[in-house]
């Protein structure tokens, strides 16, 4: 099997049969970047056109945390961010058209069984990286957050769309509206994950599943995914609509309670939102 290093050291990657991609980016509880979404991204469209492979794991680094997001202080605003002396303002399509959501598509429509191994928390992204994947084993200590509305930040209608589409509304409003984190036994009784396993029982389970997946016939196996996920698809938003949502998302983009949310986080104290 071939090991690579990418974005900077944050993305390691075992190519084979089982190609393994880790996020490793101790510092900031292995947090996203745009760097590693797009060593992801370009890991996925190689792993492709290797006949060979046969599932693709997903895994944090350590046992504190999956993926505890995007870096909060790389999200794009209307001024400048925390630390910047900048302030350039971010058009409307520089703010839509992000790595991050690029990676999540491909993701989503990768051809191949995908298992996100929750070796701990999985806040935000992470916890969307963490539903677009096919299997999710998570360890027991772990927990299961989206705290966009925590920031200032109104989430993108395809990342919610994948929690009602697992979860049902109701928990998704809790998810989402709410920003409560859950455990990862209330996160099996949702649905949000497939297994858990106590944090030294983790690997040999998901082992366990990922050579059950591996062995069967490849053809198959892409049909019935392709077939599942044409069934989940829903009528696509209108343009008015699609419109309309993407207006209220670049307005929190270029708010200043997005800013007071950035700033919060990097001063860990509670924000104090104005709402504009």
């Amino acid at each position: 099997m071939a090991t690579q290093s990418l974005a900077s050291g944050k993305v390691l990657v075992e190519t084979g049969p089982v190609t393994r991609i880790q996020l490793t980016n101790p510092a900031k509880r292995n947090s996203l970047d745009a760097e590693m979404a797009v060593a992801v991204s370009k890991v996925l469209d190689d792993v492709q056109k290797n006949n060979d492979v046969r599932v693709v794991i997903f895994r944090g680094a350590g046992d504190e945390a999956f993926c505890s997001g995007y870096d909060i202080a790389a999200i794009p605003t209307g001024g400048a961010r925390p630390g910047d002396s900048h302030g350039v303002r971010k058009d409307s399509n520089d703010i839509e058209a992000n790595e991050l959501l690029r990676m999540l598509d491909r993701v989503e429509e990768f051809p191949l069984p995908t298992v996100a191994i929750l070796n701990g928390h999985a806040y935000g992204a992470g916890a969307e990286l963490a539903v677009t994947c096919d299997f999710r084993l998570a360890a027991s200590h772990g927990k299961f957050s989206m705290p966009p509305a925590r920031l200032g930040i109104c989430y993108h209608p395809r990342g919610i769309k994948k929690f009602i589409d697992l979860i049902g509304a109701g928990a998704t409003r809790m998810l989402f509206l709410a920003g409560e984190p859950v455990t990862m036994e209330e996160a099996l009784r949702l649905g949000l994950v497939s297994r858990i396993a106590d944090r030294s029982n983790l690997d040999a389970a998901a082992e366990t599943l990922i050579q059950r997946i591996a062995a069967n016939a490849p053809l198959a196996v892409r049909g019935m995914k392709k077939t599942i996920r044409y069934l989940l698809d829903a009528p696509p938003l209108d343009a008015a609509r699609e419109q309309e949502l993407k207006q209220i998302r670049i307005a929190c983009f270029l708010s200043e309670d997005l800013r007071e949310g950035q700033r919060a986080f990097i001063e860990k104290r509670q924000p104090v939102f104005q709402g504009k």
